[in-house]
């Protein structure tokens, strides 16, 4: 068999490849055997027809289809494995000539593995940007333990004030009219919180157990549904509790309640020491992207097609898991976005290859560098995953320990290494960087226990 090998653009070749003529009778003769065993012919045993009737009675044609099947994959492969290229995608084939005792020819075209050209990737600068660990950070993780561990109890007041725990029942009108998500009842809200809405919360400030009063809420144009946009809605509320949020104290207990630990100082040491982990690793994983962004800037790939589509249906299926988790489907994104599905994926090409750049460099960074991972790591990892779970059993280990989930584990691992061995050929800087205001941004312990949503969380478009 002769083999003749083109490099195209984007990492894609085409083989001419010719097979011999004893290889195409051979394959031939195999077709007719097949065929023979299925066909019935007036006047001959099933499986006895001779090929010559055959072929006179069903055309020759009945046993190329077969035979070309088995010598296009057969000529294909050992093209592949004597040219010792990496497919990545199926071949696309054109039979070119293929007759009884005479030279086969095909044309095969297909992506392959794509060389990358290593740019510098030793003594890279970096900035270890370390946040420090400070006295208002470890009191903010204390602080939002306490708000974990809150209760609601019976205001003391007659009157609602602001932060108080209200429930209340509610039938909204618009126009004169209920509307649909307009009225709910035993609903608790934060009195004096605009969360649910445009001054709906506000008002409640100054009412009493008890009480009825009729609300108005003036809805915004943007972000409610259509026929509430810009319109003022009148609520009718009647309080029925009015209760507060009782933290516990900041002792020896709590720590006991909250933790393993003995005592308030034991527990302020661990959270301090979980901080300063945290901002280790937050550092160092910052860094190291950023030695990563550097190696793959100065790379060379051309990347071909068809591992940029793939990449791309990743990264399509992923914004639609998202879309999903926040009740919206992939298509009615599109019709707000105002794009079609072939938009959108060209809009995220440049991404899908930027993530496949990457993945191709950090491959063949570690390649360069000999990382490998044994056995015993994958093993020891597996230990570690189980040993942290919550509920750690036999049959949790045993899917781990499955063929494409070792795979993955071992991928994993040998990223880790690489980026690690990056990281230890790096000319590196540690500095110390401001941290934001303690809680900046908040936390669901902000929102109290048993709080929920109100007006305007069932207008939301």
């Amino acid at each position: 068999m002769k083999t003749t090998v083109e490099r195209l653009d984007r990492s894609r070749v085409s083989l001419q490849i010719e097979v011999e003529p004893e290889r195409v009778d051979e394959a031939l003769e195999r077709a007719y055997r097949k065929v023979v065993r299925r066909v019935n012919i007036p006047g001959f045993r099933k499986g006895k027809v001779p090929r010559r009737i055959l072929e006179l009675r069903m055309g020759r044609e009945v046993l190329y289809d077969d035979a070309m099947e088995e010598l296009v994959a057969a000529a294909y492969a050992e093209a592949v494995k004597d040219a010792a290229l990496k497919p990545v995608a199926s071949p696309d084939v054109d039979v070119l000539e293929f007759e009884p005792g005479k030279t086969m020819r095909l044309k095969a075209e297909v992506d392959v593995l794509p060389e990358v050209k290593l740019g510098t990737y030793a003594g890279l600068k970096g900035t270890r940007r370390l946040r420090p660990v400070t006295e208002e950070r470890v009191e903010a993780v204390l602080q939002e333990l306490r708000e974990m561990q809150a209760e609601l109890v019976e205001a003391p007041s007659e009157e609602v004030r602001p932060g108080d725990y209200v429930l209340v029942d509610y039938e909204g009108a618009l126009e004169g009219r209920p509307f649909s998500g307009g009225a709910a009842r035993g609903v608790t809200l934060v009195a004096g919180s605009d969360a649910s809405g445009p001054g709906f919360q506000d008002q409640l400030v100054g009412m009493k157990r008890g009480e009825t009063r009729d609300l108005t809420v003036q809805f915004p144009e943007e972000g409610v549904r259509q026929e509430l946009a810009g319109k003022s809605v009148t609520f009718r509320v009647t309080v029925h509790e009015i209760k507060e949020k009782r933290l516990p104290e900041l002792d020896d207990e709590f720590a006991r309640d909250v933790s393993d630990k003995e005592s308030l100082e034991e527990l302020r040491a661990d959270v301090r020491a979980r901080l300063e982990k945290d901002a280790a690793d937050e550092a160092d994983h910052a860094l190291k992207d950023d030695l990563v962004r550097q190696v793959v800037d100065v790379s060379e790939v051309e990347i071909p097609t068809s591992m940029e589509d793939h990449e791309l249906d990743h990264v399509i299926q992923e914004l639609s898991e998202e879309l999903g988790r926040q009740g919206v489907t992939l298509e009615q994104y599109l019709e707000h976005q105002g794009q079609s599905v072939d938009q959108l994926r060209e809009s995220f090409r440049p991404d899908a290859a930027r993530r496949v750049k990457t993945r191709l460099v950090l491959e063949e960074l570690a390649e360069a560098a000999g990382i490998e991972v044994r056995e015993e790591e994958v093993a020891q990892r597996i230990d570690e995953i189980v040993n942290r779970s919550s509920s750690p059993s036999d049959a949790f280990r045993r899917y781990l320990e499955e063929p494409q989930q070792k795979e993955s584990l071992q991928a994993s691992l040998r990223l880790r290494k690489t980026l690690d061995h990056l990281a230890s050929l790096a000319e590196v800087e540690t500095v110390e960087v401001k941290d934001g205001p303690a809680g900046a941004g908040g936390s669901e312990a902000e929102a109290g226990p048993g709080a929920s949503g109100g007006p305007a969380e069932a207008a939301a478009d």
